[in-house]
């Protein structure tokens, strides 16, 4: 058995999918995905995205204070 820092890029992800318990972590980071990164962004409107305190401060770049 070949240490896993050692093996091609293609070999490690091939080991890698072929392990028993590979599939609820993939299963699991494509939920979070799907929920967090698209389904979230999904609900957001143009204008609470630009009523936002991050839109302000480093879109329009409206910075308050003397930092």
């Amino acid at each position: 058995m070949s240490a896993f820092w050692k093996l091609p890029w293609g070999s490690f992800i091939g080991k890698e999918i072929m392990r028993p318990d590979f599939r609820p972590f993939f299963i699991g980071g494509v939920t979070s995905f799907m929920l967090l990164g698209v389904g979230i962004n999904a609900t957001i409107t143009d204008e609470d995205r630009k009523a936002s305190p991050y839109y302000k401060q480093f879109v329009l770049n409206e910075r308050a204070g003397g930092h």
